[in-house]
């Protein structure tokens, strides 16, 4: 993902969707967060937003990587697509 200058140190919200079922979230190599079904019995639906603190965020290509990890089915970013952004 590609930033303008102006947003570089400032926090941002991550916003990824849905996750079947735990999901890891990293910003430039940097955890933002992440769900478990232990933690979340519904993290299959559960929406994801994270916040990225600002020292994070450079001007220029930012990279954001997602682990999903799924025990018994297929895995994946279930969404909606809209919410993704």
């Amino acid at each position: 993902m590609i930033f303008r200058p102006a947003w570089a140190g400032k926090p941002l919200r991550l916003s990824i969707g849905a996750c079947d079922k735990s999901d890891t979230t990293y910003f430039n190599n940097a955890r933002v967060g992440g769900v478990t079904m232990q933690e979340r019995p519904d993290a299959w639906s559960f929406q994801r937003t994270y916040t990225v603190s600002g020292p994070l965020v450079k001007a220029g290509t930012n990279v954001i990587a997602v682990r999903v990890h799924s025990d018994k089915f297929g895995a994946g970013m279930t969404g909606p697509a809209a919410s993704c952004g």
